[in-house]
């Protein structure tokens, strides 16, 4: 690099250099930091294939004053491996992404990626994007940041193994997947990251990202641990969820999703919901929620109005202070085989709901097992309580407002 004229000192602006040094290793070729600072004004990674290799000890920051993007890689088919990039985001006068990435097949490795007062790491309409072992951290906006552009998708990228820490503006997630509405992201993977104290949502695919899937994460903090917003047919799998504000997991206009195996801890968080299935947009339909254990939430599980067709099955609800399961308006819904233990006002709670089957339950330390409660001109109806456990509950059955004949229950 210092054949180039590349300084690394840290005052020195080493951007024309490192262009040289660009330019000189060629299509497939490799540049090489050796440890130092480099001070770069912006520049671009333009050439196919390239490598560029930065040692532990070297950072790339940018220029106090600059204000804009630190690395453009516009350029299919480059590596980024190593080192640090610091968006040095106390010295700019405004928004400046750290790494922005518009060519398809790109990999960033390994790099710490921090101070950026915009996206740490922006992926816009390029597809097979592959971001694996970073540390992204202390951004302005979110910690990576992947959609499609008025063209493509950025389709098939694959998230894995990062650790992002800390956003700062208001709105501003750890991982977040986007679709336009009108061309989608499709196919994510989201794996194995640890995100923690977030300012929005810790995990978030949204707006059209079908097919994604989120799987064996932890998040710690933010206002939501993992969000599937219009992103039909993606898998929420395995994922630890701690200390989320409001809803653990949610399922926000999105068809045939599986949210299974997961663990949301909402201990010591007033008010927090496990798993919430929601929709202003459209409704959440065709859902499974499998094998989940929900500790210590207000709601273990939601669905809200328009919620139909879903299936909630073998899940874990302890500690719940309110509702272990709590159906708002939503029909043909099958609640089997879950255990809700441990506290709370009422395991099983249908308000304005019909046609559900709540089969083969193990409910205990509840003050009612479950409660049926039609209002506002709607009649609970077609219900099916059956073949349940209870165990030290105070009500098997409750009944309030307009509660239709079609009632099956066998309980006490």
């Amino acid at each position: 690099m210092t054949a180039f004229g590349a300084r690394g000192d840290g005052a020195t602006d080493d951007t024309a250099a490192i262009a040289r040094a660009r330019d000189a290793a060629g299509s497939g070729g490799t540049v090489v930091f050796p440890a130092g600072t480099y001070l770069l004004s912006g520049v671009s990674l333009s050439v196919t294939g390239q490598r560029w290799w930065l040692d532990p000890a070297a950072t790339l920051r940018l220029k106090g004053g600059a204000s804009t993007t630190l690395l453009r890689i516009s350029a299919s088919d480059v590596v980024l491996t190593g080192g640090r990039v610091d968006g040095n985001g106390s010295a700019q006068s405004s928004s400046g992404t750290c790494i922005s990435v518009s060519a398809p097949r790109v990999t960033i490795d390994g790099v710490d990626v921090g101070g950026c007062r915009g996206w740490g790491i922006y992926v816009r309409g390029a597809p097979n994007a592959h971001l694996v072992r970073n540390a992204v951290h202390d951004t302005g906006d979110a910690s990576i940041f992947i959609e499609s552009d008025d063209v493509r998708g950025a389709d098939n990228a694959n998230v894995e193994l990062n650790t992002i820490q800390r956003t700062t503006n208001s709105g501003a997630g750890g991982i977040v997947v986007h679709g336009n509405g009108q061309i989608a992201t499709r196919a994510t993977r989201i794996a194995g990251n640890r995100v923690e104290n977030v300012a929005q949502i810790s995990i978030e695919v949204w707006g059209f990202a079908p097919n994604s899937v989120i799987v064996e994460n932890v998040t710690v903090g933010g206002w939501m641990g993992i969000s599937v917003d219009q992103s039909d047919d993606s898998q929420v799998l395995g994922n630890r969820v701690i200390a989320a504000r409001t809803y653990g997991i949610e399922l926000a206009g999105s068809q045939r999703c599986v949210v299974r195996n997961n663990t949301v801890d909402h201990t010591g968080i007033a008010n927090g919901t496990g798993i919430a299935l929601t929709g202003i947009v459209a409704t959440s339909r065709g859902n499974l929620l499998d094998a989940n254990i929900l500790i210590g939430a207000n709601r273990g599980i939601q669905l809200n109005v328009g919620a139909h067709d879903n299936t909630i099955t073998g899940n874990q609800i302890q500690t719940w202070t309110t509702y272990g399961i709590e159906l708002i308006a939503s029909e043909r819904i099958k609640i089997t085989g879950n255990t809700i233990s441990s506290a709370g006002s009422q395991a099983i709670a249908l308000d304005n709901s019909l046609n559900v089957e709540i089969l083969a339950n193990t409910i205990s330390a509840a003050r009612t097992a479950v409660g049926l409660y039609g209002h506002g001109g709607v009649t609970v109806d077609y219900v099916t309580v059956t073949q349940n456990v209870f165990q030290n509950v105070g009500v098997g059955l409750s009944k309030a407002g307009a509660v239709g004949t079609h009632i099956t229950y066998d309980g006490p």
